[in-house]
């Protein structure tokens, strides 16, 4: 599991096999002329001793049905890791989760290949 795709699809997928206990780092909710924006951090402790980092803001609010995919950002990552492992990318952000769920697709094909 070198690759930081392999983390993030377990984070996604829950698969606590691979998890060995994730904690909620923060939760704040800020709001800006009239604009709620929700903020959300966990670490998440891997069996092997990968620790991935995942950020989530969004804005709270009336989703916009015109929308395909509302704006969040998202981002993983890496903050700790064994000598013995090199996961790479080091850091992946999204705009929306659509382009995440893109990218997991696109990399789970890729590692059937």
């Amino acid at each position: 599991m070198n690759n930081l795709f392999n983390y993030v699809a377990a984070i996604k997928n829950d698969e606590t096999h691979k998890i060995k206990k994730w904690e909620c780092k923060s939760e704040e909710l800020n709001e800006e002329d009239g604009v709620v924006t929700e903020i959300k951090e966990y670490d998440f402790f891997f069996h092997n001793g990968v620790v991935i980092k995942q950020s989530i803001e969004r804005e709270i609010g009336e989703m916009d049905s015109d929308l395909v995919c509302q704006e969040c950002f998202i981002s993983y990552e890496l903050i700790s890791e064994p000598t013995s492992l090199d996961i790479r990318p080091k850091r992946k952000n999204f705009i929306n989760i659509c382009q995440e769920s893109f990218w997991l697709k696109i990399n789970k094909t890729h590692s059937l290949l």
